[in-house]
């Protein structure tokens, strides 16, 4: 497994950038964040626990319908939603949300 926290960002954009990208162009965006590490700042609409009782969270887009990006910390978050915040993860790929796994805070 990779330690993303102690990596360097590939890229450092904001949530509405990088769902622009996916939602523009997914082929183009696959080939330039795919398993990347992105730093991504947005505000939390929505804060869950998955199955593994890991912190999920997701994270608001301008262009997206509904959700944006769907996030996935490594170690557990006290979030709330409206809260602004900037985390580093690696990149996934697109499903109905951009997903981003091995999150942590900065």
């Amino acid at each position: 497994h990779r330690d993303i926290a102690s990596e360097e960002a590939d890229f450092q954009l904001t949530a509405d950038q990088l769902f622009a990208d996916y939602d523009s162009d997914e082929k183009s965006a696959n080939e330039k964040y795919l398993d990347k590490v992105v730093e991504v700042s947005g505000t939390v609409e929505e804060v869950t626990e998955n199955d593994k009782g890991e912190t999920t969270a997701i994270m608001t887009a301008e262009d997206a319908m509904m959700g944006g990006l769907s996030l996935t910390f490594k170690e557990k978050q006290e979030l709330k939603s409206g809260e602004k915040i900037t985390a580093k993860c690696r990149c996934t790929g697109m499903l109905m949300d951009v997903v981003l796994v091995d999150c942590n805070l900065k």
